[in-house]
């Protein structure tokens, strides 16, 4: 009789243990934030930065996710402490071409993971140029919630949401050296 009521005692309590662990978990979602495009990407292949968000729909990673032909062919997560924390000062790398680092992404905002805040997108300008300041440029963003909760990137000035990076080639002698600019498309 002792052997049972102990026996009970043990399955009660792995039963109870079970459910507090399952029902702890933060199941995830995702949300595609932006498309970049390049004339650096050959033909079909695309690039997205995708937020993985949480029950709250607070961020809990960012992900770039490469496709060519519609086929997934590389993806790279970030946490959150990475994006604000990077182990470069330019930020994490989200492009690289031919053996150059090309687009970077960072944040110092201390609540980006649930109000948003500026993200900085440094991108290779001229690898040519001699004075360190003129090889890299950056623009500023602004990662945000909307009404509805929604998350969006927008432009610091018009607030209006952005649905596409286009980085544009920057030529020397017909010789690509970097970005010259990024073109938004909303």
């Amino acid at each position: 009789m002792n052997k049972s009521i102990k026996r009970i005692s043990r399955i009660k309590f792995i039963s109870i243990f079970v459910f507090l662990m399952v029902s702890t978990f933060s199941y995830a979602r995702e949300y595609r934030l932006i498309e970049v495009v390049s004339e650096f990407f050959p033909g079909d292949e695309k690039l997205f930065l995708t937020l993985e968000l949480d029950n709250a729909g607070n961020i809990s990673h960012l992900k770039k996710q490469e496709y060519i032909h519609n086929v997934m062919t590389d993806e790279d997560i970030f946490s959150i402490d990475e994006i604000k924390n990077p182990k470069s000062s330019s930020g994490v790398l989200i492009y690289a071409k031919d053996g150059r680092s090309v687009i970077w992404l960072k944040s110092s905002s201390p609540t980006l993971e649930s109000h948003g805040g500026t993200v900085i997108i440094t991108y290779l300008h001229n690898a040519l140029a001699i004075r360190a300041k003129k090889r890299k440029k950056s623009q500023s963003y602004q990662l945000r919630r909307d009404k509805s909760r929604q998350w969006k990137l927008t432009s610091i000035s018009s607030r209006k949401k952005i649905n596409v990076l286009d980085f544009k080639k920057n030529t020397t002698l017909s010789q690509v050296v970097g970005v010259s600019r990024i073109n938004i498309a909303r």
